[in-house]
């Protein structure tokens, strides 16, 4: 509830600063200029173009780079590649006049090559966490001038955050980020994959190590995960849910065999962005079945 009230006064303070002094007549001339020159946008970090777009400000943008793949048609841009493999001879092509990009965009020397040309690098924090996640819609939202739209977001995801419903029974969650022979990378803590399970209600096996980390057959059985998540990037690569189980180790958790194998939008579980207050109701709502449906079985074998 703590972190509920950290992001509904967030997102208050903003629409005050707003309302009492952060829309002088000189920063709404200002407003409507910016608008009139329409800067070039390219973003670095899925959340962030979420953000432009959910900010109303898609038009404006001119590239993009590998992880923002949603929405969908955002993929039909030009494209600057990985945002942690950035090229700078690649980005001074498309002439940008504005730069926002995740703090874990780089390389570092690729971004300071910019700033020095004298493109604007804004480089946004854009998680693990929620509260990351809200500073970064409003940072956003200061940076493109729609300080009043960046603070109805951030009140739209506390919204959501408190419909979350608690459960006695919770469920192991397994997220695989990728999969190479008989290594599966899945996350630990400090991850944006573990900021969902947590929110959403189930308990990330893989808590106890930092980051990402590749585990043997072994080890997955070890976590007896009831779930596991598979994005959707990486379930064309291994096959679907279907080629996932004849991994070793895989099909002998509980959640292959309980069919609780999901595929999930990528930036679902990878990105904090404007929608997360939604995805996070949805995934608590499908734990909350599973975490049932165990509480079900284990009466009637009583």
């Amino acid at each position: 509830m703590s972190l509920i009230r950290a992001l509904l006064a967030f997102g208050t303070s903003v629409i005050f600063t707003l309302a009492v002094g952060g829309c002088s007549e000189r920063e709404m001339t200002n407003d409507a200029e910016q608008q009139s020159h329409a800067p070039r946008l390219i973003t670095l970090g899925g959340e962030l173009s979420e953000t432009v777009v959910a900010l109303g400000f898609e038009d404006q943008l001119v590239a993009v780079d590998s992880t923002s793949l949603w929405p969908e048609r955002l993929q039909r841009l030009p494209n600057v590649g990985y945002l942690r493999q950035l090229n700078t001879e690649g980005i001074l092509a498309l002439s940008p006049d504005l730069i926002l990009a995740s703090h874990e965009a780089g390389p570092e020397s690729v971004l300071d090559q910019l700033r020095a040309l004298g493109i604007p690098v804004h480089t946004v924090t854009t998680g693990p966490d929620l509260r990351a996640a809200s500073t970064a819609i409003a940072t956003v939202g200061e940076l493109l001038g729609a300080r009043s739209q960046s603070a109805l977001l951030i009140d739209a995801l506390a919204q959501s955050m408190a419909n979350l419903k608690p459960m006695e029974n919770v469920p192991r969650v397994l997220f695989i980020l990728s999969k190479a022979g008989n290594q599966t990378l899945v996350a630990g803590r400090n991850t944006k994959a573990h900021t969902v399970i947590s929110h959403a209600g189930g308990h990330n096996v893989g808590a106890g190590f930092d980051g990402y980390k590749p585990l043997s057959p072994e080890a997955i059985v070890q976590l007896a995960p009831d779930i596991i998540l598979l994005p959707s990037h990486t379930a064309g690569s291994v096959g679907g849910r279907e080629g996932l189980l004849t991994h070793r180790g895989i099909q002998m958790t509980p959640a292959a065999e309980r069919g609780h194998i999901w595929i999930i939008e990528s930036q679902t579980v990878l990105s904090l962005g404007p929608r997360i207050g939604e995805s996070l109701v949805v995934l608590n709502r499908r734990f909350a079945s599973v975490a049932n449906a165990e509480v079900k079985t284990a009466e009637l074998a009583r």
